[in-house]
């Protein structure tokens, strides 16, 4: 299959064979072009494992979490109230803890970053700019990158622990 596709390459590139898109300009060739389903997420089976260019993950498929139960989820494992967390107060650690949850969720789960804005009681920019800071500070940090992996690992170790130990 790709010697044939690289001998029509070939071909069309001598002036052998005419096609349509010849001579095109990038944006108007036809695998660019907009398509019906071009702008729906893409969304994984769920329990299968992921695969990338170096090859199967060996991190089993993340949970999908809903921002409240995310959200939830990290207050307990920091130890702060969700009012706390969405309350307007500045000291160091709650800011920290703002922005591991922020990077965490958007990152690692895929959260979007307006759900958060609302979880958190802040606006939308106001989310943003705090995700920028824990990026910014995640890439000069080592600790708090430790700390970003640790939330992550216990956010994991939840959800092995929910899919063992279901109650009826």
């Amino acid at each position: 299959m790709a010697g044939a596709c690289y001998h029509v390459y070939c071909r069309v590139g001598r002036g052998e064979q005419r096609t349509e898109w010849a001579g095109e300009r990038p944006g108007r060739l036809p695998w660019w072009r907009r398509q019906a389903g071009d702008d729906e997420p893409i969304a994984p089976e769920e329990g299968v494992p992921r695969v990338d260019a170096p090859g199967p993950s060996a991190v089993p498929a993340r949970r999908r979490w809903g921002v409240s139960e995310y959200v939830a989820a990290c207050c307990r494992i920091r130890g702060v109230e969700r009012e706390e967390l969405a309350s307007r107060r500045k000291d160091a650690s709650l800011t920290r803890t703002r922005e591991l949850v922020t990077v965490v969720g958007v990152e690692a789960y895929g959260l979007r970053v307006r759900e958060l804005a609302v979880a958190l009681g802040v606006n939308a920019g106001s989310a943003s700019r705090t995700l920028g800071r824990a990026l910014e500070r995640e890439r000069e940090d080592r600790a708090y990158h430790q700390e970003r992996l640790a939330l992550e690992q216990r956010l994991a170790d939840i959800e092995v622990a929910g899919t063992r130990s279901k109650k009826v």
